[in-house]
């Protein structure tokens, strides 16, 4: 796939994914639990792995794991779930 595809693939999925998990989305605080509790964390890591050294796909990653880190207990929960992962 050209990678000015794969950068708008990109883009798009995360655009729609903060657009659920932030404000002024009212549901945003029960929607980044809901996605948490789905594994929205493990499925970023593994996004991570399919392709490594792409500088696009990991600014998109970071940003979107950054989101769900919206306190303690989801920052926990979310090391708890993927933090070894990320140095595989």
């Amino acid at each position: 796939m050209d990678k000015l595809v794969w950068r708008e693939i990109v883009t798009l999925t995360q655009l729609t994914f903060l657009k659920v998990l932030c404000p002024p989305n009212s549901n945003w605080r029960e929607n980044v639990q809901t996605a948490i509790d789905c594994d929205a964390a493990a499925i970023i890591v593994d996004v991570l792995k399919l392709h490594p050294g792409n500088e696009d796909v990991l600014d998109r990653c970071a940003n979107s794991l950054g989101h769900l880190c919206f306190d303690q207990a989801t920052a926990e929960q979310i090391a708890d779930q993927v933090g070894l992962l990320l140095f595989c």
